[in-house]
């Protein structure tokens, strides 16, 4: 995703001291890295917002993919993740506009850009401040998932107490008869079966029983389970 395609820069394009990539000056650019700071790529700044008098950009905003650069005068600049952040507003005071992060806490004061168009440009933002976090929300979600997987084919495996030995033993074994073999399919397929049903996230299954065999069913799951751990 690029914030670029969250704001409306055609709207924004002769606003006052706010510049977009591709069309951020050189020189600006200089002074925003020297001056901030920090390790800027000059490729990855997308927005410069230059709140300096005389058009130097030696204080101000810079914002990039992720992350979002504030300079202020005589005080340190600082940096902050658009991960962790839900909302910027715009209030509006007598000689300046406050940029208030999360609805909280004031992060910087802009005396050159105007009102009108920070609304605008921020507004832009905050959309695209609302994608990214959802999107880290479903990561986060599918990362759960993935360690709650491990826990429950770890908790089959240990329930079951096979070795490593034991399952090479019981591979060499003499097929038993087909009616225990069906006998013990059943058992072991009715606890994993069990597991889905009060787990409610065993998706994989269906590949299990696609290759699920009809001599030794309890070496073959546990060895599935094991397949399935190793792969998460």
């Amino acid at each position: 995703m690029n914030i670029l395609d969250y704001v409306d820069v055609d709207l924004l394009q002769n606003a006052n001291k706010i510049y977009f990539k591709p069309y951020i000056p050189m020189p600006k650019m200089k002074n925003v890295i020297n001056s901030f700071g920090f390790e800027i790529e000059p490729d990855d700044i997308e927005i410069l917002i230059d709140n300096t008098v005389f058009g130097s950009a030696k204080e101000g905003i810079v914002i990039t993919n992720e992350m979002l650069f504030c300079k202020e005068l005589l005080k340190d600049p600082f940096i902050i993740s658009l991960s962790n952040i839900e909302s910027i507003t715009v209030k509006k005071n007598t000689l300046s506009n406050s940029l208030i992060l999360n609805d909280k806490k004031s992060i910087i004061d802009l005396s050159q850009p105007e009102y009108n168009d920070l609304e605008l440009l921020f507004g832009g933002i905050n959309i695209y401040l609302k994608e990214i976090n959802e999107f880290n929300v479903v990561d986060e979600d599918e990362d759960e998932v993935i360690d709650e997987r491990k826990e429950w084919l770890k908790e089959i495996i240990e329930n079951e107490h096979l070795s490593s030995q034991e399952l090479e033993d019981e591979i060499e074994q003499e097929d038993p008869p087909k009616e225990n073999q069906n006998v013990r399919q059943r058992s072991f397929l009715g606890k994993i079966t069990d597991g889905v049903k009060q787990d409610g996230k065993g998706w994989f299954l269906p590949c299990w029983l696609a290759r699920w065999r009809v001599v030794s069913p309890r070496r073959e799951a546990i060895v599935l389970c094991r397949k399935n751990l190793s792969a998460l």
